[in-house]
């Protein structure tokens, strides 16, 4: 078999000293392992000494190699070619230890891929290397981005991300920002924090929030209080390299980083042009910083919810926007997500706007309301005047969303109440008239449907109600957010406690929370106890099983 030649070429390799004699004596060994590779002898030997340190779990490298042969390291280096043409190949995988500072050749470590290993375990033909090769720069780095995304759905680990990026580079060295980056020789959390950024950076984004996108990415939390005190004490390779800029934000422990002058003239060097359109509103939010979430609704939300995300799918909304004028229609697209606190309506306007690439206007409600009489007409007015200017500069038709909206689109008053109500009657009214004539998109969120004023009725297109998820839908999300639980265990709980979307979420993170305070992973006995704790009229959430005894 393919392994006794694996075992037979490991064992005689130990203080062998790479004498020819070696190679003679194992000549059939690693024939039958460069037949099945269609690899040279050097190479079938450095891959049986990998495939062994793989299989007690490590890594091994050039330094622990020649340990073991009882060989010069230089004696090693002298085969670094045959080390890279195998990476190459796809049958190593070449890695660093998060936090190594170390540049040298003998600190790089190898393992075999897990497609090779899997191969050879199964007896199976040797899989050829597939590499996909992007169009241009732009496809690249949109790649790696991706890696974040799926490092934070848990879909592949931190080292997975940074092979496959290191492998993606390995293969476009023909880009010129590849050769620079790459001759950096940063290590793989700087590189990929860099790449990020600059992908932000040509989508719109001018900073990025350091502990954000370190969470992403980094699966192991001590590693990200490392690598994120190393990036604050500015001793990353980043900061060392004047490749970006660090600024604090207005939250507590908060900071973000951009592009530094030199890395803008580094990107220029490389031929990318940075169009970065200046976006002073702190409420202006990029499809890209929106993390993605799985949101789980009952079939009929579901549904509604699908029908506008198509509908705001680029090719389908300019569909309907030039039907719609064709036919003297309103082109204006304006939906009302209504239904009880933590069910899911904001986040809902987010995960479209990521999904359908749209940025998202804010408008934080409360500052829309002025203390001067009078201003707050003008606020609003205001409001949509800017919508219409960003629009028109857009490359793709924004959101503007209003959360919350209770306070603005709630039943008129009557006029003799006060100034105030005069006010809000006022900001309603300018509301009602730029709905009327509006041209793009418009999101609003309210808990209080009943308090709806009669006149917004029809300036809504849309009118979905996000209900209470059924126990089903329950069970689903406590299945999601819980992957350990049984089946049973989550449909226990769906029965048990009538919790919205949001509510189980704070059980997740009191969860979270114990495990880290007691280094246990939370059981059911537990888990019920937490949700007790979320109930503060006790009684309220648990639904009635059987009859109810009444007093006659």
């Amino acid at each position: 078999m393919l392994l006794e030649s694996f075992e037979a070429v490991y064992i005689a390799a130990k203080d062998s000293k790479l004498e020819p004699e070696l190679f003679l004596r194992l000549e059939d060994h690693l024939m039958k392992i460069s037949d099945y590779l269609k690899v040279n002898r050097n190479q079938a030997l450095i891959v049986a000494m990998t495939v062994a340190a793989n299989c007690q779990g490590d890594t091994v490298n050039i330094k622990e190699l020649s340990d073991y042969i009882d060989c010069s390291p230089f004696t090693l280096l002298k085969l670094s070619n045959e080390f890279e043409a195998l990476r190459k190949r796809g049958i190593l995988i070449r890695e660093k230890s998060l936090l190594s500072n170390s540049d040298s050749k003998l600190a790089e470590n190898y393992k075999m891929s897990n497609e090779v290993i899997d191969a050879i375990m199964a007896n199976q033909s040797a899989p050829e290397k597939v590499t996909d090769h992007y169009k241009d720069i732009f496809d690249l780095l949109h790649m790696i981005s991706s890696l974040r995304d799926q490092c934070h759905e848990k879909d592949i680990t931190t080292q997975r991300a940074f092979e496959d990026m290191d492998s993606a580079l390995a293969d476009h060295m023909d880009f010129p920002l590849v050769q620079k980056v790459s001759a950096m020789n940063m290590e793989p959390t700087d590189k990929f924090l860099y790449l990020y950024l600059i992908w932000k950076t040509l989508n719109g984004c001018t900073s990025v929030d350091i502990s954000r996108i370190i969470t992403g990415i980094i699966d192991n939390p001590p590693d990200r209080i490392r690598i994120m005190q190393r990036i604050m004490m500015l001793d990353s390779d980043l900061s060392k390299s004047d490749l970006v800029v660090l600024k604090e934000t207005d939250f507590f422990n908060d900071t973000e980083f951009s592009l530094s002058d030199k890395s803008l003239d580094i990107l220029k060097e490389s031929g990318i042009s940075l169009f970065v359109r200046k976006r002073n509103k702190k409420n202006i939010i990029s499809p890209a910083d929106i993390i993605p979430k799985k949101l789980v609704f009952n079939p009929d939300e579901d549904r509604q919810l699908e029908m506008v995300r198509n509908l705001l799918d680029k090719e389908n909304l300019n569909e309907t926007r030039l039907r719609l004028a064709d036919r003297n229609l309103t082109k204006g697209i304006a939906i009302l997500l209504h239904g009880a606190p933590g069910t899911g309506k904001t986040e809902s306007v987010f995960q479209i706007a990521r999904e359908v690439n749209r940025e998202i206007i804010k408008i934080d409600i409360s500052e829309s309301k002025s203390m001067w009489f009078g201003e707050s007409e003008k606020i609003v007015k205001k409001i949509f005047t800017d919508y219409r200017e960003y629009a028109g500069e857009s490359d793709r038709l924004p959101i503007l969303f209003f959360n919350e909206a209770d306070g603005i689109i709630s039943r008129r008053k009557k006029v003799t109440q006060s100034n105030v109500a005069q006010t809000e009657n006022a900001i309603q009214n300018i509301i009602l008239e730029e709905l009327e004539r509006f041209d793009g998109i418009f999101f609003a969120t309210t808990n209080l449907i009943m308090n709806l004023d009669p006149a917004f009725d029809r300036r809504f297109l849309f009118k979905i109600e996000i209900k209470k998820p059924e126990a089903f839908a329950k069970a689903l999300i406590w299945k999601l957010k819980l992957p350990f639980l049984t089946e049973e265990a989550c449909e226990k709980l769906a029965n048990l406690y009538d919790f919205s979307g949001g509510q189980i979420d704070n059980i997740i993170r009191k969860a979270e929370i114990n495990e880290i305070l007691t280094g246990c992973r939370v059981k059911l006995p537990q888990l019920i106890e937490l949700c007790d704790t979320e109930i503060l009229v006790q009684g309220d959430l648990r639904p009635v099983v059987g009859f109810k005894r009444t007093n006659s």
